[in-house]
């Protein structure tokens, strides 16, 4: 388990933030890319084994007042 578990932290602390993009060719072909331009994988693309997120999760410790949300800090 303790395997397992250090992978996914790995692969988490890696993960690419990515953008999906439309090409304007004649085929169309849609490309998710990295969304900072500094990221670079091969060939500026986004490798299959790659963990990838479009959106930053919340972080439910914190208080969010926009929800009413005290968080979870300290309970």
């Amino acid at each position: 388990m303790r395997s397992v578990a250090d992978t996914i932290e790995r692969r988490h602390a890696g993960a690419v933030k990515v953008r999906l993009t439309v090409r304007r060719s004649h085929d169309a072909a849609r490309r998710i890319v990295p969304a900072a331009s500094h990221v670079t994988s091969v060939d500026d693309d986004v490798r299959a084994d790659d963990l990838v997120f479009y959106t930053i999760s919340p972080d439910y410790c914190l208080p969010d007042k926009s929800v009413g949300s005290t968080g979870t800090r300290h309970r």
